[in-house]
């Protein structure tokens, strides 16, 4: 199967896949390829030669995301976005 993936900043070409399985989180995959390079986002990359072992783990909720939605609503409803007629001389906590 041939697949058009994004290989760097504004480049996308196609790429062959042999096979593909899910990642459940915590389980550690190494790929099946002897040397070649690991691409995280598109912009950076690993390479990697036959003398490196290389195994990738998925890590359910690794990064903390922000709800912008959210964040406005609550903002919103308690007036955190009014202006206010008296000067702030401290630190906001």
């Amino acid at each position: 199967m041939i697949l058009s993936a994004p290989v760097g900043p504004g480049l996308v070409e196609p790429v062959g896949i042999d096979d593909w399985r899910r990642m459940p989180a915590g389980v550690a995959f190494a790929p099946m390829a002897s040397s070649g390079s690991i691409a995280l986002d598109g912009e950076r990359e690993l390479s990697v030669s036959e003398r490196d072992e290389v195994a990738v783990t998925l890590i359910d909720n690794a990064f903390p995301t922000i709800n912008v939605a959210a964040i406005m609503k609550f903002s919103a409803v308690h007036g955190l976005m009014r202006q206010s007629d008296r000067l702030h001389t401290e630190p906001l906590t």
